[in-house]
């Protein structure tokens, strides 16, 4: 006997080198046998157990060695309790490799619960949820390096097995290409004001390979037209362990109750490149807020007032999920010779309360006054000539003496004629005198009117009021952020009679 190892999983187990060999007993020595697999007949200087695998290794004259598997449990055996993978490329997918697994009693099934691969390796069995007696399956494992250098992982069984759970330990080397990583792998905006452009949020994109990083675009998808929009600095290139920002925006559109799948929009922020799993998505997700202008309480939306008389109008302004802000009022509309007001200003508003404000539109009443200088006479007299501005006040005063001592020329003239009147038959000179100043007297007379007043001011007055008619007044609500914008509005009824 040349060197003995007690089994630290097993502690019935022994192994012990002899000139023939080595042996092994599961019983503390009761009995013994001989580990013949693939090892020769030769002398054996010492052993040595790597337990996470399961490998003894048998050292041999003239410096010789023999990796021997002995099993993981007196139940049963797993084959080999570890796989090394040669240099893989990052993105390939290697050949896979078999892992037998044993059931080594002979009277009891084992159950198994389940086999995993972890890290960049993975595998398919035949096992099924239970393993008959003196029965194997098998595990295919293979090797898909996701970077480049030393990847590590572990094959898991979960079984029935007094040991518990098995492993085997998997090693292997991703080779050249190039990854990336990208952080978040998602981005969600929320309670976005519609038509409004959001802050930005950041995407960044690192190249974790060994080669630079080739990218050929930077594209945006969504089923809703542009609602995100992307700038990024990664340029067409991006060397070995660098990094770029991707920046993104979210406008929802115009018109809240447009129906979205979850209240949302998504889309996808898309890089294609020469990296493996090419093209890389980053997931995005939007959700829209806005606000809405209607009336209050029991107001129609439609008024009708005398002139000089007040309309009013109750407003109310509730908010969607999310929405918070100041929204300013204004109104226009109003007829002439009237004021529309809104009272408030501006208004709060919110998605837990609703928001009110009254409009007031006030007209102004018809009014008439007799005008300041009636048609009158003016004081007898003929004023000299005056082509002054008050030249005109002179024509009249001429035109009411006319108007007073023509009549009675008239009449003079007329009765006098007749009374010289001759037996030729013709008028006499005096009756025609007369009928031509009774011309120049109607001639005076139907000049008088333009001469009432001061000859400059039109004669009558008072204030014309609110015309009557009917009237469409604009509410308009206005919510600002930063230098953007959104208007809603709504329109009322007035009429004056």
């Amino acid at each position: 006997m040349n060197d003995v190892v007690v089994d630290p999983n097993l502690p019935n187990s022994l192994y012990v080198a002899t000139d023939m060999g080595v042996s092994s007993t599961t019983n503390a020595g009761g009995t013994w046998s001989t580990l013949m697999t693939g090892l020769p007949r030769v002398a054996v200087l010492s052993l040595k157990l790597y337990a996470p695998s399961r490998t003894l290794r048998a050292a041999s004259h003239g410096r010789s060695a023999w990796d021997l598997a002995v099993p993981i449990s007196a139940g049963l055996s797993i084959v080999p309790t570890e796989l090394s993978y040669s240099s893989q490329a990052v993105g390939t997918t290697s050949f896979t490799q078999t892992v037998t697994f044993t059931n080594l009693s002979s009277s009891t099934a084992l159950t198994l619960t389940s086999v995993t691969a972890s890290g960049d390796f993975f595998q398919i069995n035949n096992c099924g949820a239970s393993l008959a007696q003196n029965a194997s399956c098998t595990i295919q494992v293979g090797f898909a390096p996701t970077a480049p250098r030393t990847r590590t992982g572990t094959l898991t069984f979960t079984d029935s097995d007094s040991s518990g759970t098995q492993s085997v330990i998997l090693t292997g080397t991703g080779t050249g290409g190039t990854t990336i990583s990208l952080s978040p792998s998602s981005l969600t905006f929320t309670h976005q004001v519609v038509t409004i452009t959001s802050g930005p949020q950041t995407v960044t994109l690192t190249n974790t390979g060994s080669a630079t990083l080739e990218i050929s675009s930077v594209t945006l998808g969504s089923t809703f037209g542009s609602t995100f929009a992307q700038t990024n600095d990664c340029g067409a290139s991006v060397a070995a362990g660098a990094s770029c920002t991707l920046q993104v925006t979210f406008t929802p559109p115009p018109g809240f109750n447009v129906p979205v799948p979850a209240g949302r929009y998504t889309g996808t922020l898309v890089i294609a490149d020469n990296a493996a799993g090419s093209p890389q998505m980053v997931a995005l997700a939007g959700t829209p807020t806005d606000f809405t202008i209607g009336l209050a309480g029991n107001s129609t939306g439609i008024a009708t007032v005398r002139a000089g008389q007040t309309a009013t109008y109750s407003l109310a302004f509730p908010g969607n999920t999310g929405f918070s802000g100041t929204v300013a009022l204004s109104c226009i509309g109003a007829p002439q010779l009237s004021t529309c007001s809104v009272s408030p200003t501006s208004v709060a508003v919110n998605d837990t309360t609703i928001a009110q404000a009254t409009l007031t539109v006030t007209t102004t009443a018809r009014s008439m006054v007799l005008p300041q200088t009636m048609l009158r006479p003016p004081a007898l007299g003929i004023p000299p000539l005056d082509v002054s501005a008050g030249a005109h006040q002179g024509v009249c005063n001429r035109l009411w003496l006319l108007a007073l001592v023509l009549p009675a020329g008239v009449v003079g003239m007329a009765l006098g004629g007749r009374k010289r009147a001759g037996t030729d038959g013709r008028v006499p000179i005096g009756l025609r005198l007369a009928w031509g100043l009774l011309f120049i007297t109607m001639l005076a007379t139907i000049s008088l009117p333009s001469c009432g007043g001061d000859g400059g001011t039109p004669p009558g007055g008072g204030n014309p009021g609110t015309p009557a008619g009917t009237y469409t007044l604009d509410v308009k609500a206005t919510y600002t952020s930063g230098t953007s914008t959104l208007t809603h509005d709504i329109k009322l009824a007035l009429t004056v009679n």
